[in-house]
C-alpha cells in the first residue's frame, strides 16, 4: 500500500473563519490537487463541520473558545492553554510530513512532531500587536521578540504575502521569506450583470467594494464621496458593496442626508464562486487602506487582485506594493486614502471611456504574470524541496 505524503495546515480559526480565509483554502486545495493527504486543524466543535469535502478537518474542541465576553483574563488564558495542549496532542498523533503554521498565534506548535515545518506570516505581527495594544512599550516588544525567536528555531521554511513584507521579515529573522501572493484562483464562468442584480440602470457607472469597511479602510472617505455625488446630482454613479455589515451601513448614514443612500447598494457576504461573476461586470474596484501602521502601508490585499483578475481597473491607496503593480501595468488610479476630493476626482476621471477601456486592456498582460497558477508553483516547489532535503 502506497502512503500519501501528509500535510497538516494549522489555522487558529473556527470553521466559519476558515471558509472566509481564501489564502489558507487555496493552499489546502493546491496541496490536495498535487496529491498530498491534506488535513486542516481548526478550533471548533466537530458538530459545526459538515461531513465530506476534499480534505479532513480536525477540530480542537474547546467549549466557548470564541465567546470571551465577560470572562476574566485568567479564564481566557486557561482557554488558550487548553487549545495549545489539545492542538499539540492532535498534531503529535498525526505526525505530518509537512506542518504549515499560519500566523504568529500558531508558532508554539513548531515544537510538535513533524518532519518539516513551514511558517506563513500573513501580516507584520510585531507591528500589529503594538498597534492594537496587545503589548506596550519597548519591554512588551522585547518579550514578543523573544517569543518569536524561541519558536522560529524549529521552522524549516518561511513564506509571506509580498516583497515588502519579505524584506522586513527576512531582516528581522535573518532568514529568507519566500513570497506567495494573495492572488485568487479565478475560474472562467458566465458573468452576471451587477447592475441587473442590484436593480440599477443598465448604463450605471459601478464602483464595487468587497469585504469589510472600517475607519482605517475608507469608511469616512467613501461616505463623503457619496455625499458629494448626491450634492452634485451624479445619479449615474453608484457604489455597490459586498460583505458589508449592517452596522457599517448605519455608520455611513451619519455622513449622508435622507435619500443620498438610494443610488448605492449594500450586500452581505456571499461565496467567492458566486461573487466573482457578479463583480466582473462592474466598472472599477476600490481599495482604500490608511497608513495607520506599517502592516497597512505595505498591504497587498486579496481584494486588490480580486478586482484585477476579474478585469476591473482599480482606485487604490498610493502605497508601495499596490503602487508598484498599478504603475507597472497602468491598470488604475493611485490616491491618498485620506483625501476624499482626490478619490472623487479619480472616480470622475475613470468615467472617461477611452481611458477606462485602455486600462481594462492592460489587465490582460498583468494576468499573464500574476495568477494563482504561477503562485501555486512556488508553494509546491517549497514543499518538494523540503521533502527532498
Amino acid at each position: 500500500m502506497i502512503t500519501m505524503t501528509s500535510a497538516l495546515i494549522i489555522l487558529k480559526s473556527s470553521y466559519k473563519g476558515f471558509l472566509k480565509d481564501s489564502r489558507v483554502k487555496r493552499h489546502a486545495r493546491t496541496l490536495h490537487n498535487a496529491g498530498y493527504d491534506v488535513k486542516v486543524l481548526l478550533v471548533d466543535n466537530p458538530k459545526n463541520v459538515p461531513e465530506g469535502g476534499p480534505y479532513n478537518i480536525l477540530c480542537v474542541d474547546v467549549p466557548d473558545f470564541w465567546n470571551s465576553k465577560g470572562r476574566s483574563r485568567a479564564s481566557q488564558l486557561r482557554q488558550q492553554l487548553k487549545y495549545y495542549s489539545k492542538g499539540k496532542k492532535l498534531i503529535n498523533q498525526n505526525r505530518p510530513d509537512i506542518l504549515i503554521l499560519n500566523d504568529v498565534n500558531t508558532l508554539p506548535f513548531s515544537k510538535c512532531k513533524a518532519e518539516h515545518i513551514i511558517y506563513d506570516s500573513h501580516e507584520l505581527w510585531h507591528d500589529l500587536i503594538e498597534y492594537h495594544g496587545y503589548v506596550k512599550g519597548k519591554t512588551g516588544l522585547r518579550i514578543f521578540g523573544a517569543f518569536e525567536r524561541k519558536y522560529v528555531k524549529k521552522i524549516d521554511s518561511f513564506i509571506t504575502v509580498s516583497d515588502s513584507l519579505s524584506r522586513i521579515l527576512s531582516d528581522r529573522f535573518s532568514t529568507k521569506f519566500h513570497v506567495i501572493r494573495n492572488i485568487p484562483d479565478i475560474q472562467d464562468k458566465s458573468s452576471i450583470d451587477i447592475r441587473k442584480k442590484n436593480k440599477l440602470p443598465a448604463h450605471q457607472f459601478v464602483i464595487v467594494h468587497t469585504g469589510s469597511i472600517s475607519e482605517n479602510r475608507g469608511l469616512k472617505e467613501m461616505g463623503k464621496i457619496m455625499l458629494r455625488l448626491h450634492n452634485e446630482n451624479k445619479t449615474g454613479t453608484s457604489f455597490v458593496f459586498y460583505g458589508i455589515d449592517p452596522a457599517i451601513k448605519e455608520k455611513l448614514t451619519q455622513y449622508l442626508p435622507k435619500g443620498a443612500m438610494e443610488q448605492h447598494r449594500f450586500n452581505g457576504s456571499i461565496d467567492q464562486a458566486e461573487l466573482y461573476p457578479i463583480i466582473s461586470t462592474a466598472s472599477i474596484g476600490i481599495v482604500l487602506m490608511k497608513k495607520t501602521n506599517l502592516n497597512n502601508y505595505y498591504a497587498l490585499p486579496n481584494k486588490f487582485f480580486e478586482y484585477l483578475l476579474n478585469g476591473l481597473p482599480v482606485i487604490c491607496s498610493n502605497f508601495p506594493e499596490m503602487k508598484s503593480i498599478t504603475e507597472k501595468y497602468d491598470i488604475g488610479w493611485l490616491v491618498d486614502p485620506s483625501k476624499p476630493d482626490m478619490i472623487y476626482s479619480s472616480i470622475i476621471e475613470a468615467q472617461d471611456k477611452n481611458l477606462l477601456e485602455k486600462r481594462k486592456a492592460n489587465i490582460s498582460s498583468l494576468k499573464q504574470d500574476l495568477n494563482w497558477k504561477n503562485e501555486e508553483k512556488k508553494l509546491i516547489a517549497i514543499v518538494e524541496k523540503l521533502l527532498i532535503n
